[in-house]
């Protein structure tokens, strides 16, 4: 029997032994988003703004709101961008993730990978940091007119080699049924590599990763290219097989998205829900606190309106960018 791959900082060891985290009534993950600019131009990308800014969280609020998350006991830290792994930020990066592992909180990175070093992996897997890559295609010139980066595939495959040569490469816990690991891959699904979902499902396994399908946005650039829509049954099909032929990737739909039980700060201190969630509760900076935050977020994710929509699809994503 195929054990499946789960994620350590999306789920956590002690779920694997047991434990019943309630994910309909606890806040289980921080998210962070510090900024949003970017090395690459990902034609899908639905950041609305992808620059520097005035008035972005300095390194201190940052610090100050992930202490609370640890007092609060959250137990991850999901750091996204922008890019989070850039040379020229991996200073702030570093203090970040130096933060949430003294506060206790597994931290689980979102990168494109393009410029991540031996040394940066080594220092992130000592901070027992997750890590999840962009996999979008496993055709070189597809995943770069997706990037909208040359190179980007090459540098993606190399950033998953380099990461794989560290403890992130490992396995965390393993029981009879499920395997913990460090490595994820995502793929935003589109008509471009919709018939790539069974390659790419087999890729992460043979690698050692969990694979996660996300949904396009109708946002931001995303709107600029229809030739990304996707008909809903040719996609829902599609995953079908990919699941059917790689069972230690299954995922489980009939389950509400963990993403629920999260709390988002944005780069300006704007509160979210999960990290694609753009209707904001307010500012972090006004509201006065993480706690505060959060529990205007519960009265919103309790909200009766919200919670029908857990299961089956995404209220964040009120318009999924698919064609019926």
């Amino acid at each position: 029997m195929a054990k499946q791959f789960r994620l350590q900082g999306l789920s956590f060891e002690t779920e694997l032994m047991g434990d019943r985290i309630n994910f309909a009534h606890e806040t289980v993950y921080l998210s962070l988003v510090p900024w949003e600019f970017c090395n690459w131009a990902c034609v899908y990308c639905h950041e609305g703004w992808r620059r520097k800014e005035a008035d972005e969280l300095t390194i201190e609020e940052m610090r100050s709101i992930i202490r609370e998350a640890g007092q609060m006991r959250f137990r991850s830290l999901l750091l996204l961008g922008g890019e989070i792994l850039l040379a020229n930020t991996w200073a702030i990066t570093k203090e970040i993730v130096q933060e949430a592992f003294d506060a206790g909180l597994v931290t689980l990175i979102y990168t494109n990978g393009s410029q991540l070093t031996l040394d940066m992996a080594k220092y992130l897997a000592d901070r027992k940091v997750s890590l999840a890559f962009k996999l979008d295609s496993l055709s070189e010139d597809k995943y770069d007119r997706l990037a909208g980066q040359p190179g980007s595939f090459g540098s993606t495959m190399r950033a998953i080699d380099i990461a794989r040569k560290t403890s992130i490469g490992d396995v965390v816990y393993e029981n009879e049924k499920e395997k913990l690991v460090r490595l994820l891959f995502t793929t935003v699904g589109n008509a471009l590599n919709v018939d790539e979902y069974v390659s790419l499902a087999r890729f992460a396994t043979n690698h050692g990763a969990r694979w996660m399908m996300e949904s396009l946005n109708h946002r931001g650039d995303a709107q600029q290219h229809p030739e990304l829509a996707l008909n809903v049954n040719e996609h829902s099909e599609a995953m079908r097989v990919a699941m059917l032929l790689n069972p230690e990737q299954q995922h489980e739909f009939h389950l509400p998205c963990r993403l629920f039980s999260c709390i988002t700060i944005r780069k300006k201190g704007e509160v979210g829900v999960c990290p694609q969630d753009y209707n904001f509760i307010g500012n972090i900076r006004e509201i006065g606190s993480l706690r505060e935050s959060a529990a205007l977020i519960k009265n919103r994710v309790q909200a009766a309106q919200w919670r029908e929509g857990w299961t089956g699809q995404c209220p964040v994503k009120a318009s999924h960018f698919y064609s019926a």
